[in-house]
């Protein structure tokens, strides 16, 4: 991975889990370049241009993410996307969203597998709230039309974390001062659907309640609801 130096100091925002790595697959790499660009008399904006491979069939893609820098954080609203053989005339464009992320080196963007179907995926944080739950736009690959799709059922997933190895989505929630819900998701068919919850909720005596429930036909069930004591660094 190749980092040019932004304009001012990338401010990250901190994560409530550790958040998957993006990576470069199949031997090639993942440049970032960032650079101004000029539209006849308009104020110049931003390009951050990222390099990855989304499967080993496919070349890699060249996605330039266009926007502003506004009080240190990274407004994008445009994400083009290039192929090496017509590498001046974008082969899709994703417009109609606005991002506004204390992340001046990517914006947070990030290329995975999110439907476990092997070819990478884009997701973005839409913004960074004052809980830890962060919001992002999804889109998923479709190899059908060589196209990245939008996905709005994704963006219920906030501070979002994969597990590649069991094929899920973990969404993390702080639902109130001392509620916090994590929530797993699966696709079926290519629908996203809820198969576990569990809510943690923090009580003053040193114990918490853990209610997890799990789908079973069509609803989720209450399989457990126990009073456990809180364990230290909680």
């Amino acid at each position: 991975m190749v980092l040019s130096s932004p304009p001012s100091p990338a401010h990250n925002a901190s994560k409530p889990q550790a958040k998957p790595i993006l990576k470069p697959l199949w031997s090639v790499s993942l440049a970032i370049t960032l650079v101004a660009c000029q539209s006849g008399n308009t104020t110049p904006r931003e390009q951050w241009r990222i390099e990855q491979q989304i499967h080993p069939d496919l070349p890699p893609f060249t996605f330039v993410l266009t926007g502003d820098i506004v009080e240190e954080r990274a407004e994008i609203d445009t994400i083009a996307i290039y192929t090496p053989d017509n590498p001046k005339s974008p082969q899709q464009t994703l417009t109609g969203f606005n991002t506004t992320f204390p992340d001046l080196t990517t914006g947070g963007f990030v290329v995975e597998d999110l439907n476990f179907d092997g070819y990478q995926d884009l997701r973005i944080p839409q913004f960074l709230p004052s809980s830890p739950n962060i919001p992002y736009f999804y889109w998923l690959y479709n190899p059908e039309t060589g196209e990245f799709e939008r996905n709005e059922d994704l963006e219920v997933i906030t501070s979002i974390t994969v597990h590649e190895d069991q094929g899920t989505l973990e969404s993390f929630q702080r639902v109130s001062a001392n509620t916090f819900v994590l929530e797993n998701y699966e696709f079926r068919e290519k629908n996203l659907v809820l198969i576990r919850r569990i809510t943690e909720i923090y009580g003053t005596d040193d114990q918490k309640q853990v209610v997890v429930e799990e789908l079973q036909g069509a609803e989720l069930v209450v399989i457990s609801d126990d009073i456990l004591p809180v364990k230290d660094g909680e």
